[in-house]
């Protein structure tokens, strides 16, 4: 019995180690499983209805804030859409899609597909220049629509990146 005892030793001090570190490791672990289930959800979730073309849709010019789309100061989600055309190598080959900085949060589509957001989650949300990277066979040969839901909650939302960004 005493022999067991020497043995169990250095597994019971590795144990109580362990539990002294417990907190900041699970903490550790919940941060990786919301950024995991985040990305996951972004995969999952089909795109909302998107208003079709010729209900409401204006031309605008970005990069601009919704206050200067709008011509009045507002706050809300709005919608910004951009139809391209791609070669059958362009539409094969990875991407990134680069839409410069958001002020405050966004969902990007292609195509109907959530393909990013960009939410409280992220540091500094309202400022980060929103780089997707796009993997191959997201866009197709021909017509793709890029769809992005910006959502400004105070002030100043939008596209707000310079255009050369």
């Amino acid at each position: 019995a005493l022999e067991a005892a020497k043995t169990a030793r250095p597994l019971l001090e590795s144990m109580d180690a362990g539990m002294k570190d417990y907190p900041a490791a699970k903490a550790e672990y919940d941060r990786k499983k919301a950024v995991y289930d985040a990305e996951r959800a972004v995969r999952d979730t089909p795109a909302p209805a998107v208003p079709p073309i010729g209900t409401g849709w204006r031309k605008a010019t970005l990069p601009a804030s919704l206050e200067a789309i709008e011509g009045r100061a507002v706050d809300g989600a709005f919608w910004v859409r951009k139809t391209i055309v791609l070669s059958a190598d362009m539409a094969a080959a990875a991407t990134t899609l680069r839409l410069g900085a958001i002020d405050d949060f966004d969902t990007v589509y292609v195509n109907g597909k959530r393909v990013a957001a960009t939410g409280k989650e992220t540091p500094e949300w309202w400022s980060v220049s929103r780089k997707c990277l796009l993997p191959a066979g997201t866009f197709r040969a021909g017509e793709n629509e890029i769809q992005v839901r910006v959502v400004d909650n105070q002030q100043g939302g939008g596209f707000t990146s310079s255009a050369s960004d």
